[in-house]
């Protein structure tokens, strides 16, 4: 689903003839791949009368409605604090602080807070919780494990996913988040270490290896095998890429890793596609920036294997990366009417600024070898 309600919020709308209508069309005009961009423009328009027609539905419900707002504005800070301290639903409060710790707002605070009334919840409030606040949950209480190494991490981030599972209803939906989540800490605790130097690049695919194995059984056991394909694991192969060519200086094998990858999941174009607009939270502009890094690292054969599995369209995406945005400002500039939300333009442009500097020295070395 293209865009995500709390489930409590979905239960009341889900049955609407007009908003099954809406979600047909976004599936339909997204397609697979990467979508045109008249498609994403529509995409957006379709995605507008949906969450119209969510708030026209909502309105008979004063707690869902309030709710709804505070996930729609949650860069209206003003807006988040208000509801914070007058509404007296609980998961409206918690939802608040999550949007403010996601904005930066008082983070720490707001990590302390949350997690303080989440924990202080009954068991049928807990179970009652939608998906999206317990995944919040399993984000706030990770940042606070204190641990020696990855694998002391590794362990505790474990006992907290268990201990959800105790408490909270377990749908497909919110397991799926949580596996999404887990790679997505794991890979953000190697990369500090890899890029820190206080660890190597082998030891650390090897803790991803072993990690990544019991996720993907978990995927296989709620049918989600799609999330093999996801943008966080390229980014972390790519890296791990980039630290063997650092050690070994060799331009016909370092990039193996990353390049398989990539073209395993262009071969499986349906289920990437299904991954990254869903429960990867629109994940496609890192893929965009990820597509192209490895392009440019690879040699010739290589990038001519990526491009025959990219449509007409999809090329149009290979404008190369730059330190001052140039993929960025691309998307920018295309898809100017779409909201800026999906595609996080001012994000991308920091993340296409950190894998350039990633691959900056190997595009000076392959200028060097001509």
């Amino acid at each position: 689903m293209l865009i995500y309600l709390p489930e409590r919020i979905y239960e009341v709308i889900q049955d609407d003839p007009r908003i099954q209508q809406y979600e047909t069309e976004m599936k339909e005009l997204w397609g697979t791949g990467f979508p045109e961009v008249n498609r994403l423009q529509k995409v957006n328009q379709v995605g507008f009368h949906y969450m119209c027609q969510a708030r026209r539905l909502l309105r008979e419900y004063p707690n869902l409605l309030e709710q709804f707002h505070v996930s729609n504005r949650e860069n209206d800070t003003m807006y988040v604090k208000s509801v914070l301290e007058t509404t007296l639903d609980k998961e409206t409060k918690l939802e608040c602080l999550y949007r403010l710790m996601s904005s930066w707002i008082d983070r720490d605070t707001s990590i302390k807070e949350f997690i303080r009334l989440f924990e202080s919840l009954n068991l049928n409030e807990l179970f009652a919780l939608s998906a999206n606040i317990v995944k919040a949950y399993y984000i706030m209480k990770t940042s606070t494990i204190e641990a020696h190494s990855i694998e002391e991490y590794i362990k505790k981030a474990n006992t907290i996913y268990t201990q959800i599972a105790g408490v909270c209803k377990m749908t497909k939906s919110l397991e799926k988040m949580l596996i999404v989540e887990s790679i997505d800490q794991l890979v953000s605790h190697l990369r500090d270490k890899l890029i820190n130097g206080s660890i190597t690049a082998e030891k650390a695919l090897s803790i991803y290896n072993a990690t990544i194995v019991k996720l993907i059984d978990r995927m296989e056991k709620i049918d989600a095998e799609y999330l093999k394909y996801n943008t966080r694991s390229l980014y972390f192969y790519l890296i791990v890429c980039v630290k063997r060519y650092e050690k070994d200086r060799d331009m016909n094998t370092s990039f193996d890793l990353v390049y398989n990858y990539i073209t395993w999941c262009l071969k499986h174009k349906e289920d990437f596609t299904l991954s990254l607009y869903t429960h990867n939270e629109f994940m496609f502009s890192h893929l965009a920036v990820l597509l192209n890094a490895v392009h440019m690292i690879v040699d010739k054969s290589k990038q001519e294997s990526i491009t025959h599995h990219l449509s007409d369209n999809e090329l149009d995406y290979l404008v190369g990366l730059s330190s001052n945005g140039k993929l960025s400002n691309y998307i920018a500039n295309k898809l100017r009417s779409v909201n800026a939300d999906d595609f996080g333009v001012a994000v991308l442009k920091y993340f296409e600024s950190d894998v350039y500097a990633l691959i900056e020295p190997i595009l000076i070395d392959k200028t060097l070898e001509g």
